[in-house]
Parts: C-alpha cells; sequence; structure tokens
C-alpha cells in the first residue's frame, strides 16, 4: 500500500503560498497513493514576512486530493502553549457489491 502523507504545510509562510500547495497536491497526486493523510499545521498567523491565507482557500485546494482508500485529515493548532486536535475523513471508496 502507497500512502502520502502530508504535513506541516504552513500555506502563507515565506515563499509557502497556495501555488506551492498546488504543486504539492499535483506531486502528491502524480504519486498515486492508495491512501493520504493530511497531518496538520495548514495556517499561520503572525509569521514574520508571511501572509495570512484563509482556510478556506487552503481547504478548496486540498479538496483536490483523492485516492482510492480515502483521504483522512487532523488538524493541529498551538496557541498559548496548548494543541487542539480535529480529525475528519472524506473518503472516495465506493461501496463493494
Amino acid at each position: 500500500m502507497r500512502i502520502a502523507v502530508l504535513a506541516d504545510l504552513h500555506v502563507g509562510s515565506p515563499f509557502n503560498g497556495i501555488d506551492k500547495l498546488d504543486r504539492v497536491i499535483s506531486l502528491t497526486e502524480h504519486a498515486r497513493p492508495d491512501l493520504i493523510l493530511l497531518a496538520g499545521d495548514y495556517v499561520i498567523r503572525g509569521v514574520l514576512g508571511g501572509t495570512f491565507t484563509p482556510p478556506e482557500a487552503i481547504a478548496a485546494s486540498l479538496q483536490k486530493l483523492s485516492a482510492p482508500q480515502g483521504v483522512f485529515a487532523c488538524s493541529a493548532t498551538k496557541t498559548g502553549g496548548s494543541t487542539h486536535r480535529a480529525c475528519g475523513l472524506r473518503s472516495n471508496r465506493t461501496a463493494s457489491p
């Protein structure tokens, strides 16, 4: 089984905008993974030299990802020393007869 893991994308940090995210997505799709895991830290705030990118714009790009066994996503956001996590699944699989 081929698994792709994308983590710490930090879209909006210097030299790391939506165009680079779209390039990462294209390379990931080209690798034809069976399963894709999105492991969090997509958004930045207050990064010197960075530009805040709305989560909706990042999500629109990430929604292009697909894999036969599905796309799993977790977010991790560090705020004031604590970490908040949320996980979800978007499956591309169809039910077998």
